[in-house]
């Protein structure tokens, strides 16, 4: 019996793998210590956007701001958001990643539509 506990002891250590904590990116906002999905703040990140409108900047007429309503359908951060995002100087064409962007996000409830 005992030769079959060391077997069964050696097999299960050996499938042990290193999990890591999630990496969403730089538009995240990362809790301190060790944390899960669901755990992180949506920060910048798309997570699920449902809704895109263009809005006015209400203190500088011809200024327009993306508006994004993100429903974080994945439930992979700890809320939804509602994010604004100023595409002066992105040209046409060109592929940018939403966080090197100047903006901001209002956490909203999980599945926040439009």
């Amino acid at each position: 019996m005992g030769r079959w506990f060391l077997l069964l002891a050696g097999v299960l250590a050996a499938c042990e793998t290193p999990v890591s904590v999630p990496d969403p990116g730089p538009c995240a906002v990362l809790p301190e210590g060790r944390f899960d999905y669901g755990e992180v703040g949506i920060g910048t990140c798309l997570a699920g956007p449902v809704e895109l409108t263009w809005s006015q900047d209400p203190f500088d007429v011809g200024r327009y701001w993306l508006v994004i309503a993100n429903a974080n359908p994945f439930l992979d951060f700890s809320s939804g958001s509602v994010l604004s995002v100023d595409p002066t100087g992105v040209e046409g064409g060109d592929r940018v990643e939403v966080h090197t962007l100047e903006g901001g996000a209002v956490n909203v409830p999980d599945f926040a539509g439009g």
